[in-house]
């Protein structure tokens, strides 16, 4: 993710099935904006990354697996009133890979 020429959440990794140019992907904020989601039209309960502007905190990331995800999704089920949102990590048969 980059902010005017600066990168701000490096590339790292997405999960999900084939892309047969069909995909479009959209973003779902917090009240405040500062956290961003990433999500898929056709599945737009499945987040695919997470990013906190206020504290730099990011999902995916090295820390894969790690209570970051869930802390991150808690709060913006609360703020965005979409209490349905699941990380990518657990929706059966998604498979992470590494970009570029």
């Amino acid at each position: 993710m980059e902010v005017g020429n600066r990168t701000v959440v490096p590339r790292y990794f997405i999960g999900g099935g084939e892309d047969d140019g069909t995909l479009a992907f959209s973003l779902v904020y917090s009240k405040g904006r500062d956290l961003v989601a990433v999500i898929e039209a056709s599945n737009p309960a499945v987040v695919y990354a997470l990013h906190d502007f206020s504290t730099g905190e990011t999902w995916p990331g090295s820390d894969r697996g790690s209570q970051a995800g869930i802390k991150l999704i808690d709060r913006l089920r609360g703020d965005s009133l979409n209490y349905n949102l699941v990380l990518s990590d657990d929706v059966p048969g998604n498979v992470p890979r590494k970009l570029g």
